[in-house]
């Protein structure tokens, strides 16, 4: 499973780059409401993978219009089209372009099953606003996760901002291909353990000695 951070934090980037686990960066307009053509340069620089970008237009000849204006920008930014039924129709009309699309805002199987048969290459339900709505988002994905494997369809799965560990956990189980977490998720993610901190700690004494020699 793919981790996806939802952040434009450079720092926490690199970090997460440092560590090989990130495969890409979601953004929501809010995050390139100052300067979005510096950030999503400094975005593009500091990690290999896509970005996510968010199409800010209202209407369907504009917002087509800027989802390929920003496909040239970079290969690597990948469109978020909300699952709107205007949304439909330019996620249609990118793919058909062939440009990259995540469809968005997604919190029902069929849903997804739309975009997927629009051409989304992603679709990316929400994990938490799904919970907070009385759903199972777990059993939501299973469902995605079928009707896409049943219809063979190339559409990959993005869950958007699961809140805790166990939740990463429970995603990775469903075997779905991605997640998007921020940046305090990720933090909690990569922590050490109370448990393997006692283990380190333990041998810290022997460990000592063995550098004291120089033996490598």
């Amino acid at each position: 499973m793919q981790i996806w951070l939802d952040t434009t934090d450079l720092p926490t980037l690199e970090k997460a780059q440092r560590r090989g686990i990130l495969h890409g960066v979601t953004t929501n307009p809010a995050m390139l409401v100052s300067n979005p053509r510096e950030t999503l340069t400094a975005l593009l620089s500091a990690q290999p993978g896509p970005v996510a970008v968010e199409i800010a237009e209202d209407e369907i000849p504009s917002m087509i219009s800027q989802g390929k204006g920003l496909y040239e920008f970079s290969s690597r930014i990948v469109i978020k089209v909300p699952v709107s039924e205007r949304g439909f129709e330019v996620l249609h009309a990118l793919a058909q372009a062939q440009v990259p699309v995540m469809a968005s805002g997604i919190v029902q199987p069929t849903q997804a099953l739309v975009a997927a048969l629009g051409g989304a290459n992603w679709v990316a339900p929400y994990f938490i606003r799904i919970l907070k709505a009385g759903d199972n988002p777990l059993a939501q994905l299973e469902a995605i996760k079928k009707m896409i494997a049943s219809y063979q369809m190339r559409t990959r799965i993005l869950a958007i901002n699961p809140k805790t560990v166990e939740q990463i956990k429970s995603c990775a189980e469903t075997g779905i291909d991605a997640i998007t977490i921020r940046e305090d998720v990720f933090r909690d993610l990569i922590e050490t353990h109370e448990l393997t901190a006692q283990v380190v700690e333990q041998y810290d004494d022997d460990w000592k000695k063995i550098r004291s020699q120089q033996w490598f």
